[in-house]
């Protein structure tokens, strides 16, 4: 009878060595790929509680305070099938400038904080959407970053109380914001609005005044990667010339474009207050 050969001691240590390899490379990344999920429905729970809480308030009038309300807006009206749940475990979320971080899961479940839709991690509290896609690991001004934190106003008399002040360098101009987004405003336009409207919304001043108000666009913010050197000089890429709006980024200070570049050359100087807002 022929005897059977077994594995030698040498064999099973090079099988599980093998072994221990394929684990260390696959388990990371599946790690990565379960965190990627989790930051990918944040962003969108939060965007979607965004969209449902400024459909509720222009059908009703009123702001809604909490999310159950957007869930039970009436008979067959839901505007969320459900209350969003937020990811139990870590987030890895890739943000405008193409780094990715990753947030700690903390609280368990959304909530709504001055007109926005928001969620507390381990790095930062009650914070919007805006603010994981910018998040550098610190938080400009000692709260959230000077985007997220323009100034508030609920009604058009305390929007002109708060108005004089401005914010930033340029006192002419300033950033409130509303249930609506965020609004760059120039102050001395600020009073001929009244005439239209006895207490209009940021949007509707916004509409009225073109050249003197514009929405802050917060989802897609420009960064050092949106130019280029032209002999020698700084300037835009083609397909990034700021408009009135955008937000830049540079390290950890946030500029509000006042007005929109025509070629590349334009807006390239973020110290001039002509041209920039700086916010934090």
């Amino acid at each position: 009878m022929k005897k059977q050969r077994g594995f030698t001691l040498i064999e099973l240590v090079i099988v599980i060595a093998i072994l221990g390899i394929l684990a260390g490379i696959a388990i990371p990344r599946f790690l990565d790929s379960r965190a990627s999920a989790n930051g990918a429905k944040l962003l969108a729970d939060l965007r979607a509680i965004d969209s449902a809480y400024n459909v509720y308030e222009a059908r009703t009038g009123q702001a809604p305070t909490t999310i159950d309300q957007l869930v039970n807006y009436g008979t067959g009206n839901s505007l969320l099938a459900a209350v969003p749940v937020p990811p139990s475990s870590d987030m890895l979320i890739t943000q405008n400038d193409g780094t990715q971080h990753r947030f700690t899961a903390l609280d368990t479940s959304y909530g709504i904080t001055n007109g926005r839709a928001t969620y507390t991690c381990g790095e930062g509290s009650k914070e919007p959407v805006e603010w994981y896609l910018t998040y550098t690991g610190s938080t400009p001004g000692g709260g959230s970053s000077g985007v997220a934190d323009s100034l508030t106003t609920s009604s058009w008399a305390s929007f002109l109380a708060q108005a004089a002040g401005g914010s930033g360098a340029n006192t002419d101009t300033a950033l409130y914001k509303d249930s609506t987004g965020i609004y760059l405003l120039r102050y001395n336009q600020y009073i001929s609005s009244q005439a239209a409207s006895a207490n209009p919304t940021l949007a509707e001043y916004a509409a009225a005044n073109p050249d003197n108000a514009f929405k802050v666009d917060t989802d897609n913010i420009l960064t050092s990667a949106n130019m280029t050197t032209l002999y020698g000089q700084t300037v835009w890429k083609e397909d990034s010339l700021p408009q009135a709006g955008d937000v830049y980024q540079d390290g950890t200070n946030y500029y509000v474009c006042i007005r929109t570049a025509t070629n590349i050359y334009n807006c390239t100087s973020l110290s001039n207050t002509g041209d920039w807002l700086k916010v934090s």
